[in-house]
């Protein structure tokens, strides 16, 4: 808790919004305990790695079902339904990444941008850590709302990423989402 009695608060601030801005930005900050020296990931590098992961899969699903269609109706044959197709696509899509992840702790965007995930121990993370605790455990309970409960699901979504990119930001807490904290794993420049 602050003395907000003291008269330097407002330098306090500043300092600590230049820290803030420095480690996001400048990547400066190291974690070194129980002998890993290791440089955390920038939030911004973490942002940009899930956005090039949902673009490629978007890519991927809408243009795999597109082109099954055109050729289907260009052919003069049903091929299927392309929305199912395209489904298909991306059940592919995220069954490869998450052998990406379990062999390498990094999906395409955390290999593009240079980061990848680790356990706190320094170990690369078991298949129950980064699957199972990292991302299904949050990922899935929102799908299924996301899927019965529509606006109940979504503003549920947005707080969570809410949450996760605030949580970022803190250096106290090593950068470290809520799935980070359930699965012990930390992101980290590679």
């Amino acid at each position: 808790m602050r003395d907000f009695r003291k008269p330097n608060f407002n330098s306090q601030i500043g300092e600590e919004i230049k820290q803030v801005f420095r480690s996001a930005v400048l990547e400066d900050e190291v974690f070194d305990e129980d002998g890993i020296n290791v440089e955390l990931a920038a939030p911004w590098r973490r942002i940009a790695a899930v956005a090039l992961n949902l673009l490629m899969m978007l890519v991927i699903t809408v243009g795999i079902g597109f082109i099954v269609g055109l050729i289907g109706s260009l052919l003069g044959r049903n091929f299927g339904n392309p929305a199912l197709i395209g489904y298909g696509a991306m059940l592919a899509y995220v069954v490869g990444q998450a052998m990406l992840m379990a062999n390498s702790g990094q999906s395409l965007g955390k290999r593009i941008m240079g980061i990848r995930v680790i356990s706190e121990d320094g170990s690369e993370p078991s298949l129950v850590q980064y699957l199972l605790l990292r991302e299904a455990a949050i990922l899935l309970p929102l799908a299924i709302l996301l899927k019965f409960l529509p606006l109940i699901g979504g503003m549920l979504s947005l707080v969570v990423a809410a949450a996760c990119i605030l949580m970022m930001f803190m250096e106290d807490g090593n950068r470290r989402t809520g799935q980070d904290m359930l699965a012990k794993t930390l992101v980290i420049r590679d």
